[in-house]
């Protein structure tokens, strides 16, 4: 005997809106044989297809319209030496028809009800029956249609809409039934609660500097005055939506320090975040402080006024630091072998941007370093700038005039 075929409804539901075509497959599996598939309907055998088979299934599909309740089973043939065997009907499925829209379903994609104005909220209305179009509407507690998708191939819509204020939203769903619009009626009613978002946070620089070098590290306060716990602050750098940094407050702290190193110039802002109707909700971002970054490359030049590095101990030894032109230079200082040096005042050439120091009775024989550096004073800050390249000079002993020779 053949055996018993499958049925399946298409679609989630087995009511329908009169009128609308429904979708029903027979199938039986692939290793079987199987020649025709018939659909019966209330027991009596209503049309067969034409079978579509593949390496899982032989199927065969059928469609019409929905009007009465009724119950469909399958059955599948084979032909035998000139014979037609039929199997047993399938389990049965039935329709049911109705000739109005059902009452919609009305529900939050959240796990919370309670929003911060100006959060994005997705609401859902789904129906539990079939039609080939619906048209939902989205209604507030005073039955204004306040969003709608018309002409929907789905039995559900999402709205997504802005918390505004504290309101109660209901569905509806139109149907055209024989060229006239039908609707159902009001769902049940969802209500959202919407509370203003915790207020900015104050933020400012921890230094007393007005301009920074790149590189340096920089502190910047975060402190807020609220009546609730702070759980902890974030700290953003221009307009990125990224937190640069995040500190978890376990005391319930209401500042907060943050360091960090400035390789540019920047815009900074903070944030907070709290408990709030059991939600963790961050706070209103706080205006932006700057942080203005100077990539400095200050670094003298040193020079000996000799050609060679290769001296004897009594030569006049001057060496010459000299600052970038557009250094404002307070003071210079010379380094031997990485130690500040004590000399005579260096003697100060070209508008303070050169000096010349003479070396001549520091010098001992054997292989000497020297460098300089200098100090320059930028935006009300006195800033030391790198060591210069090393100056590294062989010194050996004896004397310049062979009749003071001892």
């Amino acid at each position: 005997r053949p055996v018993t075929p499958s049925i399946a409804l298409d679609g989630d539901f087995n009511t329908f809106i009169r009128g609308t075509r429904a979708k029903i497959s027979c199938y039986v599996s692939s290793k079987y044989s199987c020649t025709s598939l018939h659909l019966h309907r209330n027991g009596t055998k209503l049309r067969q297809s034409d079978v579509q088979s593949d390496a899982n299934y032989h199927v065969a599909n059928f469609e019409f319209p929905i009007n009465t309740f009724e119950i469909f089973t399958c059955t599948s043939e084979i032909a035998l030496e000139q014979r037609r065997m039929s199997s047993e009907h399938s389990d049965p499925i039935s329709t049911t028809v109705i000739d109005k829209p059902r009452k919609p379903s009305i529900s939050l994609n959240h796990s919370y009800r309670v929003f911060v104005r100006g959060e994005l909220v997705n609401i859902t209305c789904s129906v539990d029956f079939q039609s080939s179009s619906y048209s939902f509407y989205l209604l507030t507690s005073e039955q204004r249609r306040q969003n709608h998708f018309d002409e929907h191939k789905w039995s559900f819509a999402t709205f997504q809409i802005q918390a505004a204020v504290p309101d109660y939203y209901m569905c509806e769903c139109g149907i055209n039934i024989s060229g006239q619009r039908k609707y159902s009626e009001l769902s049940e009613k969802l209500y959202l609660s919407v509370i203003e978002r915790p207020k900015m946070p104050e933020i400012k620089l921890n230094e007393s500097a007005s301009i920074f070098l790149k590189g340096e590290s920089v502190s910047i306060v975060c402190r807020v005055d609220v009546p609730y716990t702070v759980r902890g602050f974030y700290l953003y750098k221009s307009n990125n939506e990224r937190s640069l940094q995040q500190i978890r407050e376990q005391n319930g702290s209401s500042s907060v320090s943050f360091q960090t190193v400035v390789n540019e110039t920047d815009e900074y802002r903070c944030a907070y975040w709290t408990i709030m109707a059991r939600r963790l909700i961050d706070s209103e971002t706080s205006v932006s402080v700057s942080v203005p970054v100077l990539d400095l490359r200050l670094e003298p030049e040193i020079s000996l006024n000799l050609n060679f590095t290769t001296i004897v101990k009594g030569e006049l030894l001057l060496l010459t630091c000299k600052a970038p032109v557009q250094d404002s230079v307070k003071m210079f200082y010379l380094y031997k072998q990485e130690n500040l040096l004590d000399v005579a005042p260096p003697i100060v050439m070209k508008g303070r941007q050169t000096v010349v120091f003479n070396i001549t009775e520091t010098v001992n024989p054997g292989v000497e370093q020297y460098k300089c550096m200098y100090t320059t004073d930028i935006a009300e800050r006195l800033i030391n700038s790198k060591l210069s390249n090393p100056m590294i000079l062989t010194i050996k002993g004896g004397c310049l005039l062979q009749a003071y020779c001892i």
